[in-house]
């Protein structure tokens, strides 16, 4: 080396000094002023780098990010299950009273209908229950969510049955379509609340911690 010529730095500190440009630089001046001399003030910094690294790349960090607790649709899904809800006792309310919901005065109909109040009203507390558990952002909403969308596609399944096998879609009235409207969207709204909870039920538990 000639005289007053400045020596290159060995691989090993430019690695160093590149690594130390990359993180912040309040962190790395704290670490250095602590540090007795340049030797230790370099070996300190780079710990000081590769704990940042490591704390900013823990597992548990990536999986707990902001967004990852935000519920996409929650507050439409929540005004949608109460509709489900409020309509189905509506429905029965209309039934029992003026009767301007039957599809038919025949008695095979008005029996079969008959059957289903209760059903119905396991499936009013399951949307209500869904609807509260999404709210709260409590993970055994996914189980009523579940259970919600399941119960509209048994009930809409017995219902477009009975339809079909009677020819009850041939005889179209006010009534009748309301109750096709009832089965579009028994099998369309219960597939998705199937397919919606259970795809939120990460969220769900991420939300509880």
């Amino acid at each position: 080396m000639q005289p007053g010529s400045r020596a290159r730095p060995a691989p090993e500190y430019r690695a160093v000094e590149t690594w130390l440009t990359t993180t912040p630089r309040e962190e790395n001046a704290a670490a250095a002023a602590a540090a007795p001399d340049a030797d230790s003030a370099v070996d300190t910094g780079r710990n000081a780098a590769l704990d940042g690294a490591f704390e900013f790349s823990h597992p548990r960090n990536l999986t707990q990010r902001p967004d990852s607790r935000f519920i996409p649709g929650r507050i439409a899904v929540i005004l949608l299950l109460w509709v489900s809800a409020a309509v189905t006792v509506l429905y029965w309310v209309v039934f029992f009273t003026s009767g301007a919901v039957h599809s038919t005065a025949e008695e095979c109909y008005l029996v079969f209908e008959r059957a289903f109040p209760l059903a119905d009203g396991w499936l009013t507390t399951l949307c209500l229950v869904a609807a509260e558990g999404l709210r709260r952002q409590r993970e055994w909403a996914v189980l009523a969510g579940v259970a919600a969308g399941s119960a509209l596609v048994y009930l809409g399944g017995m219902d477009v049955l009975y339809n079909l096998e009677n020819g009850m879609y041939a005889r179209m009235n006010a009534a009748m379509a309301g109750e096709v409207a009832i089965n579009l969207w028994s099998w369309t709204f219960g597939p998705f609340l199937m397919a919606y909870f259970w795809r939120q039920r990460r969220r769900l538990r991420l939300a509880m911690v």
